[in-house]
C-alpha cells in the first residue's frame, strides 16, 4: 500500500472518528437540554385540596403516578412531578423549585429514586477490595454510562429486554457499592431535613420487586433494587421518616405486573402500588 493510500485511510479514520464524536456531544447536549427543560416546567399546582406529589423516575413517572396524573378523588389530588431518566439530584431540584408552594400545608410528597443514580451497578460491579485504586478503564465505564445519551438508550430499549443475572455478592462487595450508597444516603438524608425545615409530610416509597421469580433466575435490576431498598430503608428510619415498603406491598403480586425488565411495572403493577400508597396514606381511592 502506498504511503497516499495510507493518509487516505488514516484520514478516513479520523472523519469517522470526528463524526461519531460530534454526533455523541449533539446527542448529549439534545438530552442535557431537554432535561433541563422538563425539570423547570415541573411546577406544583397549588389548590387547597390534598394533595399528594409524585417524585422519582420513570419507575413512578410511568407507574402509579401516570395512572393518576392530575386526576382528583374525594379530597385529594396527585400529581406526577417525577422525570425519566432522573436521579437524586433532578429530585432534590424539583422539590426545591416548589417548596415554598406546599411548605406546611396538608400535602405529602412521595420519593422515590435510586435506580440512575446506581445503575452503573448493572453492568460495572466488580469485585474491588474497598480501599483498592480503580483502574482508568473501569472509571472511563462508568463515566460513560453516566451519559444521558446511553441513560435514555438503556431507557427505550430495557424495558423489553430481560436482562442477565448479577449475584447479590458481587453487588455488596463492589467497589461502586460505596459510591451507590454515599449518594442515596446524602441524597435521601438532605430530602427529610429539607421536609423537616419546611413542615413537608415527606414520604421515601421503596422500589417494588417481584419475589415470585425464583432467586436464581433473579435479573441485575432486581437485585440492584434490593440493594438500594435497604438504603431506603435505613435512612427512613435514622430520619424519622414515613416509608411506603412497596416491595413488602406487592411482595405476592404476581411476575405479570412487571414488565420484562422486572423494574417498571405494567399498568396491572402500576395498579397494586397505587393502592400501597394510598393504604399507607390512609386515602380511599
Amino acid at each position: 500500500m502506498s504511503r497516499s493510500s495510507k493518509n487516505s485511510t488514516v484520514f478516513r479514520i479520523l472523519k469517522v472518528g470526528v463524526l461519531l464524536a460530534s454526533s455523541l456531544i449533539g446527542m448529549e447536549l439534545a438530552f442535557w437540554m431537554w432535561e433541563l427543560k422538563k425539570s423547570q416546567t415541573q411546577r406544583v399546582q397549588v389548590s387547597e385540596e390534598r394533595l399528594v406529589l409524585a417524585l422519582g423516575d420513570s419507575v413512578s413517572q410511568m407507574g402509579y403516578a401516570q395512572i393518576l396524573e392530575n386526576t382528583r378523588g374525594g379530597d385529594y389530588r396527585v400529581q406526577n412531578l417525577a422525570l425519566a431518566g432522573s436521579g437524586m439530584s433532578t429530585v432534590l431540584r424539583i422539590l426545591r423549585e416548589n417548596i415554598d408552594r406546599i411548605s406546611g400545608q396538608a400535602h405529602e410528597v412521595v420519593v422515590m429514586t435510586g435506580h440512575n443514580d446506581c445503575q452503573y451497578l448493572r453492568h460495572f460491579a466488580q469485585l474491588y477490595a474497598p480501599t483498592s485504586e480503580e483502574p482508568w478503564w473501569f472509571k472511563l465505564k462508568r463515566g460513560l454510562w453516566g451519559l444521558r445519551t446511553v441513560r435514555f438508550a438503556r431507557l427505550m430499549f430495557g424495558v423489553a429486554q430481560q436482562q442477565p443475572d448479577l449475584s447479590q455478592k458481587i453487588i455488596r462487595n463492589s467497589k461502586n457499592a460505596e459510591h451507590c450508597t454515599s449518594t442515596l444516603n446524602n441524597g435521601y438524608a438532605q430530602l427529610a431535613l429539607d421536609a423537616q425545615e419546611h413542615g413537608l409530610k415527606m414520604h421515601f416509597m421503596t422500589y417494588p420487586i417481584p419475589h415470585g421469580v425464583l432467586k436464581d433466575s433473579w435479573t441485575e435490576l432486581m437485585w440492584v433494587s434490593l440493594f438500594i431498598n435497604k438504603e431506603i430503608r435505613n435512612v427512613a428510619s435514622e430520619f424519622n421518616v414515613p416509608l411506603i415498603d412497596t416491595e413488602l406491598c406487592m411482595h405476592n403480586a404476581p411476575v405479570s405486573f412487571w414488565k420484562p425488565d422486572k423494574l417498571h411495572l405494567e399498568r396491572g403493577g402500576a395498579q397494586a402500588q397505587m393502592r400501597c400508597v394510598f393504604k399507607e396514606l390512609g386515602i380511599e381511592p
